[in-house]
């Protein structure tokens, strides 16, 4: 096939599985099957658009064990992927690492599996770079990855050290560009909540590691994931995409992905919105959520 234009879906934090506690066996589903139907849209976009490979930046699961029936319907999609032509890189994330460092991720399977065209990285996970062709544009891309950094693997002190080494690693092969994929939380990052999250255990990457990642690693984009608010930490260069739904119910923003369109030799993101369950937040003496006419009404169409 001819040299065309690259083009690079950008997704992460999927959350798949995600329901909240006190669901009924319905509601259940159908809270599971709005993640499930944003992953579609994005899927079906990617193989639309002709996209050279799909960007996973983590989270892909809500949990570390997810249930059988929750990786099969992942598995399928990504077997419609592949078979289309679009390749997937993926890393792991916080939700879908387990608690021990000695243990590995579920989605490693489709890997051991020898599944065409998906390539996972977690922590312990070798190489952390490679280089792979688009099949639609013939295009190379390095990819370098930094999966979700066990608590117990680095100190706090050598996480901006770590994360400069793997992104500017040396890449053997030629390639057109260089994108790095990571989990983390970069100093100065904005939430959907109102409050910054709890996460106690969580180290954060200084924004000076970042830009001298981009810089001295000559990357063209850096594939952001675990912030759930869509936005550029770096314009253009470092972005966050954004949970593909809302996960909690502080998330009221617009959810969506990312698309890289190639022009003139340069790698150009834009959002793409998706659709996202409605939240409706109750404050005052409107309601009495006691009396079950009023908790209907205020849920009505949600």
């Amino acid at each position: 096939m001819g040299m065309g234009s690259l083009k690079i879906v950008h997704t992460a934090d999927l959350h798949l599985g995600t329901a909240y506690e006190g669901m009924g066996t319905e509601k259940r589903r159908e809270r599971i099957k709005d993640f499930f139907s944003n992953l579609d849209r994005i899927v079906d976009f990617s193989i639309r658009e002709d996209a050279d490979f799909l960007l996973i930046s983590g989270d892909i699961f809500s949990s570390s064990l997810p249930r059988g029936e929750i990786f099969n319907a992942f598995a399928e999609r990504i077997g419609k992927l592949v078979s289309s032509g679009v390749k997937v890189v993926a890393i792991a994330g916080n939700h879908d690492t387990p608690p021990s460092y000695h243990q590995r991720n579920t989605s490693l399977a489709l890997r051991l599996a020898g599944v065409k065209d998906f390539h996972y990285v977690d922590y312990r996970a070798e190489p952390k770079s490679f280089v792979l062709k688009g099949e639609k544009s013939g295009k190379k891309v390095a990819f370098l990855a930094v999966p979700f950094i066990h608590p117990s693997a680095l100190s706090k002190e050598g996480i901006d050290e770590y994360v400069l080494e793997v992104l500017t690693r040396e890449v053997e092969g030629s390639y057109d560009y260089r994108i790095g994929l990571a989990h983390f939380t970069i100093e100065g990052s904005k939430y959907s909540e109102i409050n910054e999250p709890a996460f106690t255990y969580e180290m954060k990457v200084s924004k000076s590691a970042i830009q001298q990642a981009l810089e001295i690693g000559d990357l063209d984009y850096l594939a952001l994931g675990h912030i759930h608010l869509h936005q550029h930490v770096v314009r253009g260069k470092a972005v966050y995409p954004g949970s593909i739904e809302r996960v909690t119910m502080g998330e009221v923003e617009q959810k969506g992905f990312v698309v890289l369109e190639e022009e003139r030799s340069r790698l150009t993101p834009r959002f793409v919105p998706l659709p996202a369950r409605k939240v409706v937040r109750l404050e005052g003496e409107e309601f009495d959520l006691t009396r079950s006419r009023d908790l209907l009404r205020a849920v009505e169409g949600v």
